[in-house]
């Protein structure tokens, strides 16, 4: 299964723990979406990554290839029970494109927070050290990695 990280599982350190024999396919761009912080996540308290549509935004991440039992350990990570009334997420399928590349089309499951924050969140400077750190190993697109750096945080140094 092709799985499409925007959030904290950019980061490879975190991935192989989750999915250890999960493998890097391509950078991937999600046109027409922007990266927000609509969840709260008691474990990590803070606020924790989701895609919401935006005509004017883009969102770059990673596609790694999963097997259906590390997919199905992700789902746990995420939140996600099939057929469970409340999921912090929820799998859908999107259009990635590989390197930015409209001609380089997948399709890729991903995860979207099923109920957003109505307030404005913020993540952890921790958890979004994992994004970072996963933007920065995947060389994802210089403004991209400046964009995220911007993002402020809940417990600012």
């Amino acid at each position: 299964m092709r799985y499409f990280a925007y959030g904290s599982n950019l980061d490879p350190r975190q991935m192989a723990t989750r999915c250890p024999t999960s493998s890097f396919l391509a950078r991937a761009l999600l046109r027409a979406h922007a990266l927000a912080f609509t969840r709260w996540s008691p474990r990590r308290s803070c606020g924790v990554a989701d895609i919401v549509p935006r005509a004017d935004a883009d969102v770059w991440g990673v596609v790694y290839e999963l097997s259906a039992a590390e997919a199905k350990g992700l789902d746990g990570y995420e939140g996600y029970v099939h057929a469970r009334s409340t999921n912090g997420y929820r799998r859908t399928t999107k259009t990635v494109y590989a390197d930015g590349d409209i001609d380089a089309p997948l399709e890729v499951m991903t995860y979207e927070v099923c109920t957003p924050s109505v307030d404005p969140l913020r993540p952890s400077a921790a958890y979004l050290q994992h994004i970072l750190d996963g933007a920065a190993h995947w060389a994802l697109p210089a403004a991209y990695q400046r964009a995220l750096s911007e993002i402020r945080v809940s417990d600012p140094a």
